[in-house]
């Protein structure tokens, strides 16, 4: 019973939290930059993304057409892509608070733990340059080394929900002894979820929920 979990873990979101920025803007901005794609497939992501943050539009509605174009698409060319842009635009994006923060944890014996609906490809190359054991992230499906074009693992919303507990429940951790950073009201049932909320450098929905609730805000850089 999760009652009787006796470790607590210290859960962050990565996308301007862990991180200073967005790694889906940075992502199709890199693309941009190598020419991969056109000004108007930029403008177009943009409003994807405007239409997410404001709720209007779900994450797996803008997810799924988008993952569903990487069918066939080799997974070797796509690591030694975001490889080049992970070192360019991603790793030197981490946040010192954050940083901070997890050290802190680390000192109590307090387990960090990245849950994140980023992809693989950010959410592990993070864990390894910050020396953190466990990854929980959204996973795209892979079949013979090539993209089915479908998810094989969601981390967002309720998802995140479903993800932390079964992680919770394989590692003995009480979710009401732990903690949770995230900038976004989207993360609202994770949020929800956890012991100890806190709300980092958060967009104004999540500004104002936490202010009603009494949860930490913090700003870092």
């Amino acid at each position: 019973m999760q009652r009787d979990y006796q470790v607590k873990a210290a859960f962050f979101d990565v996308d301007e939290t862990l991180l200073r920025i967005d790694t889906g803007t940075s992502w199709i901005k890199y693309l941009r930059r190598r020419g991969e794609i056109s000004m108007l497939d930029l403008m177009r992501a943009a409003y994807q993304g405007f239409l997410y943050r404001q709720a209007l539009k779900s994450i797996d509605a803008i997810v799924d057409p988008a993952v569903s174009k990487l069918q066939d698409e080799s997974e070797q060319d796509m690591i030694h892509k975001s490889q080049n842009w992970y070192r360019q635009c991603v790793e030197p994006e981490v946040s010192s608070d954050a940083l901070e923060a997890i050290e802190s944890h680390r000192q109590k014996g307090e387990e960090v733990v990245l849950l994140t609906g980023t992809t693989q490809f950010v959410a592990e190359a993070l864990s390894k340059r910050l020396d953190i054991e466990h990854t929980l992230c959204s996973r795209l499906e892979v079949i013979d080394g090539k993209y089915t074009g479908r998810m094989e693992r969601r981390c967002w919303g309720e998802h995140k929900v479903v993800v932390a507990e079964e992680f919770a429940d394989r590692h003995g951790v009480n979710l009401d002894e732990s903690f949770f950073y995230s900038d976004s009201f989207l993360d609202l049932p994770m949020l929800n979820r956890i012991g100890t909320p806190v709300a980092v450098n958060p967009d104004w929905r999540l500004k104002r929920h936490a202010k009603k609730e009494g949860w930490q805000i913090v700003l870092w850089r």
